[in-house]
């Protein structure tokens, strides 16, 4: 059963039997055919999403994209501390698979279950801390530098496949033209591979390079 890999999770491993029954219980799953949005900025949480496969897309202000999401990702975490409007959207695009687990449930877990409580505060703080060190080696690089440890990051994620030049732009914070140039010389070098607005990357060693002293 598909809600069964959510219980494989390290995350979810100091639940008792009971309470992985109970959490079984009170999660679904949701399937995407195409890009659609579940989350949208503004609202209030009351469930928590787990990434079961696939890719979720994060988009702040006027729709730009601030991160992707792959498998074994959690979205909602922070909330089950605080009650207020999330600051995001979020977008499952096709064959994506997240598990909707209701936040009262987990809630209950994390007022009963100290081991529980800190394997989920750790989580929580997880994202956000990549996410600020990332932003951070971006700017503290040059375009090569920050493209190189850009696609190095979202490669081990395995979301790569699922950005458009203008997303990795957003995210990077350089332009659009400036990114597609930087793309067109990693590719001719054959650092990398694009085809049909995928990127596959081919030298590691090179990209990590140019991410040291970029």
């Amino acid at each position: 059963m598909k809600k069964n890999a959510v219980l494989e999770d390290p995350l979810f491993q100091n639940l008792s039997v009971r309470e992985k029954s109970t959490l079984q219980a009170n999660s679904s799953v949701v399937s995407f055919d195409d890009t659609e949005m579940f989350l949208k900025k503004g609202t209030f949480l009351f469930s928590i999403y787990y990434v079961n496969k696939g890719v979720i897309k994060i988009k702040g202000e006027d729709n730009r994209m601030l991160d992707l999401l792959g498998p074994q990702n959690v979205i909602g975490l922070n909330h089950l501390f605080k009650q207020e409007p999330i600051f995001f959207s979020a977008y499952g695009i096709e064959n994506t698979e997240i598990i909707q687990i209701e936040r009262n449930v987990l809630k209950n877990f994390i007022n009963t279950n100290p081991k529980f409580l800190e394997d989920i505060y750790n989580k929580a703080i997880e994202n956000p801390e990549l996410l600020i060190r990332n932003v951070i080696a971006y700017r503290n690089h040059n375009i090569t530098g920050a493209l190189a440890s850009f696609l190095i990051y979202y490669n081990e994620k395995d979301c790569l496949h699922a950005l458009t030049q203008k997303e990795i732009s957003e995210i990077l914070g350089y332009s659009r033209e400036n990114v597609s140039r930087c793309l067109n010389t990693f590719q001719q070098s054959k650092y990398i591979k694009c085809n049909d607005g995928s990127i596959e990357v081919l030298d590691m060693s090179a990209l990590s390079k140019f991410q040291q002293f970029g």
